[in-house]
């Protein structure tokens, strides 16, 4: 096989695989996943602690970033 005709196989393979990802359908990933997480204990945890992270975040004073790293 010559270079020219293993770049070509190697391109073939390449378009193949990309076609693969082309034809897979996202635009119904929204309706697929829409409450996966219904009524489960872990993600409702999950939630709560980000409120918690979030509300504790938004109290604190302003800073300075600059000077933290240092």
């Amino acid at each position: 096989m010559t270079k020219i005709e293993e770049l070509e196989a190697r391109i073939l393979r390449l378009e193949e695989a990309v076609g693969v990802f082309k034809k897979s359908d996202k635009s119904d990933w929204l309706e697929k996943t829409a409450g996966i997480f219904a009524d489960d204990p872990a993600f409702e945890e999950i939630a709560r602690l980000g409120r918690e992270y979030r509300k504790n975040y938004d109290e604190q004073p302003e800073r300075d970033d600059k000077s933290e790293r240092q």
